[in-house]
């Protein structure tokens, strides 16, 4: 073909329709059909079903440059619709990809060419009804620098100078929000003649062909998962699995929780889920090491740390619990069992004078264990109460006065709930010597550390609860009764009833602050 040649392709000619064809071979004639068609190829009359058809058709241009003794660069965009029905259902998929191919000759390679690959697609699906929408794009070359100009289609800010070389095969891949597309459909004039679902995906396919993998970025960019959008595949790297990696992590910490449920596998659980940590935090350590994979946009490796961030957190859950339910003396007895043997002051008499401050440690450090699940529980309700709450429109001056003392009281308890989540590591370090601490005494001594650190963290949270009901009983006078909902009577009630008692002209102690909001602190991930 000539230089600069192009070819142009309208709707391809439609393939026979596909079919799925079910033998039940268990009898003699479905062996006796399968044996026709195997020979044939023509659906069976009889002695078979057909489960499944599918229509295919699809439509492309394709330029292909060829420069005498120097190679092919190829540019190409197609669509395709392709629609599957079956015994659950219909299936619709509606598809847009652009293509650029560059395959040097070998003298070319002696003047600096390369082989180039990338791709960009966008899948429209209506499931049985139901929307889903799925970039993918790949990236292979001989170069990092294009590789780099590749990457800078979809993540802003891409990284575009400094050394850099090729790390192999890349595929990125992400869920669209339909949220986002859906917004997409109504600015854009170009669904304005859209009749139906099939001709928004069908328009939405064509304009993907046009601008490939920067509408991929901007999509997904506008999505509300947009730092652990992207599920990024390099071939045969550990350090970056793809989906598949992301799915086999989460059914390993599905099967783990499970295993938790039977309360003698706690010490197989915490052994497995540190083993999975350990090879987190290898991956993540390369990942993070941004003299490595320099191909790579900073945005993206920075998405992929995260994402790797959000695995350890899940799985640090799980080997917590593990070590919680290690810990207990007897691991199917109940918390219940364990409070009546603290109140009883001879309960441990029976031990060897040795084994009996341990056994009394790892009876407390359950019952605190316990107690700040159950704590943390009415936190949680507490502070939906308050958030829930709304000032009256015209709050009487008498209690304007009430205001500033909740926000104060709400800022407080975010102090307390900040030094209880300070504890968090300190006790998962010290639940971890306590668990594999070989030395009797070392292992006491760490449990006797583990018993003060949980006890000094259920006191936090008790401060941090109590200074929430402070807040609720300063806002019982300025707020709307029917915003104070009757889900959290359980906290309200008590406070209201306390507030019924009080005198019309009952005030607080008195604050000098101006009656204004005070700016809402920020607030860490609740532990």
């Amino acid at each position: 073909m000539d230089a600069g040649e192009r070819q142009l392709s309208g709707e391809r000619a439609r393939p026979p329709n596909a079919l799925a064809i079910q033998f039940n071979i268990s009898t003699q004639a479905g062996r006796e059909a399968l044996d026709l068609y195997l020979k044939t190829r023509f659906p069976p009359l009889g002695a078979a079903k057909i489960v499944g058809v599918m229509n295919l058709a699809g439509e492309g241009d394709y330029d292909r440059y060829q420069m005498p003794f120097l190679g092919t660069s190829a540019y190409s965009d197609r669509g395709w619709q392709k629609e599957t029905k079956d015994e659950q259902g219909v299936t619709k998929e509606f598809g847009g990809e652009q293509v650029h191919q560059q395959d040097p000759t070998w003298l070319a390679e002696l003047t600096g060419d390369r082989e180039l690959y990338s791709s960009a697609q966008l899948i429209s699906q209506q499931i049985r009804g139901k929307e889903q929408y799925t970039a993918i794009i790949n990236i292979k070359s001989e170069s990092g620098d294009y590789n780099r100009e590749q990457f800078g289609k979809i993540f802003m800010g891409a990284k575009t100078s400094g050394p850099v070389t090729q790390s192999g095969a890349w595929t990125l891949s992400a869920e669209i929000d339909k949220k986002v597309v859906h917004e997409l459909e109504r600015v854009s004039t170009k669904f304005k003649d859209a009749k139906n679902r099939d001709d928004k995906q069908r328009i939405l396919s064509d304009v993907f062909r046009n601008a490939g993998a920067g509408m991929a970025g901007g999509l997904v960019r506008s999505g509300g998962r947009f730092m652990l959008a992207w599920d990024l595949e390099l071939k045969g790297d550990p350090n970056f699995p793809g989906p598949a990696g992301r799915e086999k992590l989460a059914m390993q910490r599905e099967e783990l929780a499970k295993k938790l449920k039977t309360p003698e596998a706690a010490a197989q659980v915490v052994r497995e889920t540190q083993e999975v940590l350990n090879r987190l935090y290898a991956r993540r350590k390369n990942v993070k090491d941004r003299e490595k994979y320099t191909d790579l946009p900073n945005e993206l490796r920075d998405q992929q740390v995260a994402l790797i961030d959000r695995h350890m957190y899940e799985f640090n859950q799980v080997r917590s619990n593990a070590l919680m339910a290690a810990g207990k003396r007897d691991p199917n007895e109940s918390i219940e069992a364990i409070r009546a043997r603290i109140k009883r002051p001879k309960a441990y008499d029976r031990l060897e004078p040795e084994k009996r401050e341990m056994a009394r440690l790892q009876d407390k450090v359950a019952d605190q264990d316990a107690a700040i699940n159950e704590i943390r529980q009415k936190i949680e309700i507490a502070l939906q109460a308050v958030r829930r709450a709304r000032l009256q429109d015209n709050i009487p001056e008498k209690y304007r006065k009430h205001y500033v003392p909740s926000r104060m009281a709400l800022r407080e308890a975010d102090a307390f709930h900040n030094q209880q989540a300070e504890l968090s590591s300190k006790v998962e370090k010290l639940r971890a010597q306590a668990f594999s601490a070989a030395d009797p005494q070392a292992q006491t001594e760490a449990w006797r550390q583990l018993e003060a650190a949980v006890s000094s963290r259920y006191r936090l949270l008790t401060l941090e609860i109590d200074k929430i009901k402070d807040a609720g009983a300063e806002l019982v006078p300025i707020t709307k009764p029917e915003s104070r909902l009757p889900k959290y009577d359980d906290f309200w009630g008590p406070i209201e009833d306390l507030a019924d008692e009080e005198p019309e002209d009952y005030v607080p102690a008195p604050v000098s602050m101006a009656l204004e909001e005070p700016k809402k602190p920020k607030r860490g991930r609740r532990r």
